[in-house]
């Protein structure tokens, strides 16, 4: 029970170091978000490919637009 009966929920929220993302941050954001993206280490190296991932948002290939699901996968592969 938050200010909202029925929050709005997003589909994904990232974090570009772990230190946030915990259980228990994962726990408080469920009722808001469906996914969360997190690095496994404390600061990854060399970082997130932000401007490869928001690209890939901007101009989609094909007719469809990337799921929550396929966006983390795909943040994951420019990432590694």
């Amino acid at each position: 029970p938050g200010r909202w009966p029925n929050p709005p929920k997003l589909d994904v929220i990232g974090f570009d170091a772990c230190d946030i993302a915990t259980a228990e941050i994962a726990f408080q954001l469920e009722p808001v978000a469906r996914f969360l993206l997190a690095s496994q280490v404390g600061v990854p190296i060399p970082g997130w490919p932000y401007h490869r991932i928001l690209d890939r948002l901007k101009e989609p290939k094909g007719a469809d637009i990337m799921s929550p699901a396929e966006l983390g996968s795909y943040a994951v592969r420019r990432l590694c």
